[in-house]
């Protein structure tokens, strides 16, 4: 059985290190790991770097992570944990479901800073995904969750008459997972001009096709 989002966040913030009296703080061990491989990616990451820059030594590595490619999935857990809890935070606390939505296609909802680094999970599943089982998993679970996430938003949104009656929701969950995936891309290959342009029309794409205009769905509702 998969870990929840709270024992993935909770774990995080164990410190032990197996046969040694001296520490391992995983908060900063997977934030500095994490940078490696975001900056040199996976391949060009090696233990000597990520040694460096974690300040563990290779058996503590081995033995706590499982060496370089149990930190790369640990780190991939981290964030897609930390990314759900912030989304279902956010979700809970947004007085429009709708709105919700579209700030969440578009990376507007202040969850993540979109930068030309891109989403972890996104670059991890593309360059991996053909090669690795574990992280293949890891982000089709991911990427599950987050939709059934769109699917509950819309149907919320439905019930308070934001969005019109007969939008099929599960369809609706996958358009909003791939268009925000869409917009993931544009960004991270550094077409800014593209993504300017894309976030504007997504929005008022989205909401002329499934907002209920009676109810004020007319204009873009960031």
């Amino acid at each position: 059985m998969s870990p929840s989002v709270p024992d993935l966040i909770a774990s995080t913030r164990k410190i032990f290190k197996p046969g040694s009296a001296a520490e391992v703080d995983h908060d900063r061990v997977c934030e500095a790991a994490a940078e490696q491989f975001r900056r040199r990616g996976y391949r060009a990451t090696t233990e000597a770097a990520l040694c460096e820059a974690t300040g563990l030594s290779p058996s503590v590595l081995a033995a706590t992570f499982g060496g370089r490619r149990g930190l790369l999935i640990r780190t991939l857990e981290v964030y897609c944990a930390g990314q759900l809890a912030a989304l279902e935070t956010e979700l809970a606390a947004c007085e429009s479901p709708w709105k919700w939505i579209t700030s969440v296609v578009v990376f507007e909802d202040g969850r993540l800073l979109l930068d030309t680094s891109g989403c972890y999970l996104s670059v991890a599943a593309s360059s991996l995904g053909d090669l690795d089982p574990e992280v293949r998993a890891l982000s089709r679970r991911t990427f599950a969750q987050i939709t059934r996430l769109f699917a509950r938003a819309l149907a919320e949104a439905r019930d308070r008459g934001e969005l019109r009656p007969q939008v099929d929701i599960e369809e609706a969950a996958l358009v909003m997972l791939t268009t925000m995936q869409g917009i993931e891309f544009l960004r991270r290959a550094s077409l800014d001009r593209a993504f300017s342009h894309a976030t504007t029309s997504v929005i008022a794409a989205l909401t002329s096709a499934y907002a209920n205009q009676d109810f004020g769905g007319d204009s873009p509702v960031l």
